[in-house]
């Protein structure tokens, strides 16, 4: 896992990343894999969102805050945000 470069988060308008799976780049290899994540046993996974913060420690990542649009008026203008102030721990399933 020290040799791949994670890739969480992002989006458009229409679609956020989910958190499910990792998106993730293998450098000794030089290609692109996705990496499973566990979900919490209570709550499941994150909901889907834009502009967290997100850091890895060992083989856990932490999704911290962030917001989610419902909708986008005709001026492009985010309406209906729902904006997250709440703290995830997904932990990676490493395959070695």
């Amino acid at each position: 896992m020290d040799e791949t470069i994670l890739l969480l988060g992002g989006g458009n308008g229409d679609w956020s990343a989910p958190f499910d799976k990792i998106d993730a780049i293998d450098i000794k290899t030089q290609k692109y894999i996705q990496i499973q994540t566990l979900p919490d046993v209570n709550h499941g996974y994150p909901h889907e969102r834009k502009f967290h913060s997100s850091v890895k420690h060992r083989n856990d990542v932490y999704i911290i805050g962030g917001w989610s649009d419902n909708q986008v008026s005709s001026s492009n203008i985010e309406e209906n945000a729902t904006i997250y102030d709440d703290v995830w721990k997904l932990s990676l399933i490493i395959s070695e």
